[in-house]
């Protein structure tokens, strides 16, 4: 899982992170998505054990 904070953008670049749209399409009004979002709504008792608080080391 990974965490963005988003508060420094624009509000139409935040938009574009939360449509998970790339830069070149999201100012395409109709422009066709080639994949659904994956956006799932945290629960933290449900996702607990895939939460962590640091970056893992590579």
């Amino acid at each position: 899982m990974a965490v963005y904070d988003l508060t420094g953008l624009a509000y139409a670049e935040q938009m574009r992170w939360h449509r998970q749209r790339c830069s070149t399409h999201a100012g395409i009004d109709g422009a066709a998505d080639h994949a659904r979002t994956e956006w799932e709504r945290f629960d933290p008792v449900r996702h607990g054990p895939y939460t962590r608080n640091r970056i893992p080391d590579p």
